[in-house]
């Protein structure tokens, strides 16, 4: 939702909650993990968006909590707060330089019954990042942007990792009802008590297509590599194609049906894995 108080002051906020089962990556061999997140975020902006210079203050808080039976996953219940700082200097009438810094801390519940904080994975990611924001021509739009990233554990007897880090998305749209989606990452992930972080490169690329006012289509596929910090160096490449049918049956109600293929294949045998998903779902707007 955003809020314009004036051409200068604008504010966009957010929330969401999901409930998850996950199959593939499921800590105990016969029961899923399962979890719910919430999360509520806002970003203030600050300068006119046709001036030189433009602010942007991002605030983010989530809360995660896992479902399974008695104390299976416990130890990955944690809460998050992520700040920062956006600026932007236009280089052209369609080309803005961005600089950005942030920081996300990450506290782990532990067990219940401790009566405290887990302090195995405590820890603050720490991110530096330039790049540039353009609208190329009136069909090409996008940002990249590159720099480090860093995490600080509380725990001293841990390594702190550090990485460079970059983030991409390209959406060249070549007629109105179609758009083509390029997006690209590299960074730290949450780990857990088996592996303190994840190294994950991830590029993806989405065509969505309206074929007329009732009907339209997506196709999408990703590929991911992840590098786990454990004992045995786990290492997984991801392939994941989806494809997904939309019908505007009113227009506040609209039906999707879905398929998406996902393949893992990792240096762990038991973590290799092929899956199929078939979806449905009903949307309701207001």
């Amino acid at each position: 939702m955003r809020t314009e108080f004036s051409s200068r002051h604008r504010l966009d906020l957010n929330a969401g909650y999901d409930r998850v089962e996950q199959v593939a990556d499921s800590t105990l061999l016969g029961e899923n993990d399962r979890y719910h997140s919430s999360s509520v975020g806002a970003v203030y902006g600050f300068g006119i968006e046709s001036a030189t210079m433009q602010l942007e203050l991002a605030v983010d808080q989530e809360r995660k909590r896992f479902d399974n039976s008695g104390t299976l996953n416990r130890d990955k219940d944690h809460n998050s707060r992520a700040l920062s700082a956006t600026a932007y200097y236009r280089l052209a009438p369609k080309t803005r330089a961005l600089f950005e810094v942030g920081a996300t801390e990450f506290d782990y519940l532990g067990f219940p019954s401790s009566g405290g904080t887990n302090p195995d994975l405590d820890s603050v990611n720490h991110s530096y990042f330039a790049g540039l924001a353009f609208d190329a021509t009136a069909k090409t739009t996008g940002s990249f942007r590159i720099g480090h990233e860093e995490k600080d554990f509380d725990d001293p007897d841990k390594n702190d990792p550090g990485l460079t880090a970059w983030r991409a998305d390209l959406t060249w749209q070549p007629r109105s009802y179609s758009t083509f989606r390029l997006t690209a990452r590299q960074g730290i992930d949450e780990g857990s008590i088996e592996e303190q972080f994840v190294e994950t490169r991830t590029t993806g690329l989405a065509w969505n297509h309206r074929w007329n006012a009732f009907f339209s289509t997506g196709l999408a596929y990703a590929r991911t590599k992840k590098d786990y910090e454990n004992a045995a160096n786990r290492q997984d490449d991801m392939n994941s194609y989806r494809i997904g049918l939309t019908w505007d049956l009113r227009r506040w109600v609209s039906l999707e049906l879905g398929y998406r293929y996902r393949e893992r294949d990792s240096n762990v045998d038991r973590e290799n894995f092929e899956r199929n998903l078939y979806s449905a779902g009903l949307n309701v707007s207001l």
